[in-house]
């Protein structure tokens, strides 16, 4: 019986084997150097020469070529080793890709990477940074002085000058500054929020072999991901 089901193993991995030699997408993930010599089936499905870091990059790049769905600013959560960031990076339409996962990524070039627990209120509220354009205008010289000054207290010595309208000289400073920003029509933008116009997601959760542990584990990942989606995509959107 034992012999039987070795026998059975055997053949079934080696039908693995000979069905992943043949797999043209195998064949250009595991090229070494971006000159692999493509054969007429790779060709036809549009791999570039540049190997990818993993089979299932090729995924996103078949729904990308029909629904074109990799645009402007792209999460991808659960990324490493990286496969779908590297293809939403190559994207003429993609501005920026911000890529998360447990696991260290690798850098590359036009990706974002963050290593930590995607479930953590930190860790997306670092993905919702980088996503953020800028992190607002750097105070002016005279703002950083204005601010120094309003936080040093006066000695007792120092006794405020005021003048005919009961105004000490800080006060009149400061009343003269609001009126020049407000004459000018200058105003402190506000922190831009954080979107995205594509959130992918491929988090899967360590099995432990508990199947109703393992169930609502996977479960958590899917609810997380929703949520964030839900909360910075552009109106039109894609979550893949």
């Amino acid at each position: 019986m034992f012999g039987t089901r070795s026998a059975l193993k055997a053949s079934s991995s080696g039908r693995w084997l000979a069905r992943q030699a043949r797999d043209p997408f195998v064949r250009a993930r595991n090229a070494a150097q971006a000159s692999l010599d493509f054969d007429e089936d790779t060709e036809a499905l549009g791999i570039a020469s540049e190997p990818l870091r993993a089979r299932s990059g090729f995924k996103i790049q078949e729904l990308d070529a029909k629904y074109r769905i990799l645009r402007g600013n792209v999460v991808d959560l659960g990324a490493a080793p990286g496969g779908w960031s590297q293809v939403a990076a190559r994207s003429k339409r993609v501005k920026k890709v911000v890529a998360v996962d447990l696991l260290p990524i690798d850098p590359m070039s036009g990706v974002k990477t963050l290593q930590g627990d995607f479930l953590t209120p930190e860790v997306q509220k670092a993905v919702r940074d980088l996503l953020r354009p800028g992190d607002g205008p750097t105070p002016s010289n005279k703002e950083k002085n204005t601010a120094e000054a309003a936080a040093t207290p006066l000695s007792k010595s120092e006794t405020p000058l005021l003048d005919s309208s009961g105004l000490s000289r800080g006060e009149q400073e400061a009343k003269a500054d609001e009126s020049e920003k407000t004459a000018e029509g200058r105003r402190t933008p506000q922190p831009k929020p954080a979107k995205a116009d594509t959130v992918l997601s491929d988090m899967m959760a360590a099995m432990s072999g508990v199947k109703a542990r393992d169930t609502q584990a996977s479960l958590d990942l899917v609810e997380a991901a929703t949520e964030f989606a839900h909360s910075v995509l552009k109106p039109g959107g894609a979550m893949a």
